[in-house]
């Protein structure tokens, strides 16, 4: 039974292995590719979903709330009398949510600002997938000017839009960028002190060797004069 399996499974490996080529040729040669490209976290494999997620179709959307809202990355608020509740949602395309919760997850290593809205939504109490779904919420209306506009995604110039506003994950990312510098330096001073103790210690046990060496020159040569003493007497 299990051989029966892995052999149906060959074909099909082989089949997705020439649909990931045929993806990766069609997705170089489209118009959009440096745009999707440009995004940190992307890479070959979230950055042609990221077209197909939006598409060619500028007229197709006419916000990035309708992305958000259509992928169910979007939260929904549910009331009843008094209670209210904020929830994600269920009925959306799967593929299409995952494909923006995927690029969320792997900017957080390669974005500064958004590594640092990830942990402050941690710090406030929410659970790793809410605050990737929520960093997710962010990107689409990043994603979504860019792609209106047609211009590639520049961390820098978005940085510098989140100073001028006073974002508070602007002076976050300032300050982690001023610890992160202070640790170096720390490092890099210990570094050096490390190495000036060691030839500190190089220097002083080549000064010592030719002491230690003349304190066993005298300690051997009583125990030499004892020896010629006791060969004279037998003689």
């Amino acid at each position: 039974m299990v051989q029966a399996i892995v052999n149906q499974l060959r074909p099909l490996m082989v089949s997705i292995k020439e649909l990931d080529k045929q993806i990766a040729e069609l997705f170089v040669k489209h118009e959009d590719h440096e745009l999707f490209s440009s995004f940190p976290g992307a890479g070959e494999v979230l950055a042609p979903r990221l077209l197909s997620a939006l598409g060619a179709d500028r007229d197709r959307f006419e916000s990035a709330k309708e992305i958000q809202q259509l992928s169910g990355i979007a939260p929904v608020t549910e009331r009843s009398g008094k209670t209210c509740w904020v929830h994600h949602r269920f009925a959306c395309p799967k593929f299409l949510r995952q494909s923006f919760y995927e690029f969320a997850a792997q900017s957080i290593a390669q974005s500064a600002w958004a590594r640092t809205y990830y942990t402050r939504r941690r710090e406030r109490g929410n659970g790793h997938q809410a605050a990737v779904r929520s960093l997710a919420f962010r990107w689409i209306r990043i994603i979504y000017r860019c792609w209106q506009m047609r211009v590639p995604y520049s961390e820098q110039t978005y940085q510098q839009a989140l100073r001028r506003r006073g974002s508070p994950i602007a002076k976050a990312n300032t300050a982690r960028r001023s610890r992160v510098l202070a640790r170096k330096n720390l490092v890099s001073g210990n570094d050096v002190i490390s190495t000036a103790w060691r030839s500190t210690l190089t220097a002083l046990s080549c000064l010592m060797t030719p002491c230690c060496h003349a304190a066993a020159n005298r300690r051997l040569k009583p125990e030499a004069s004892c020896a010629d003493d006791k060969n004279r007497k037998k003689s």
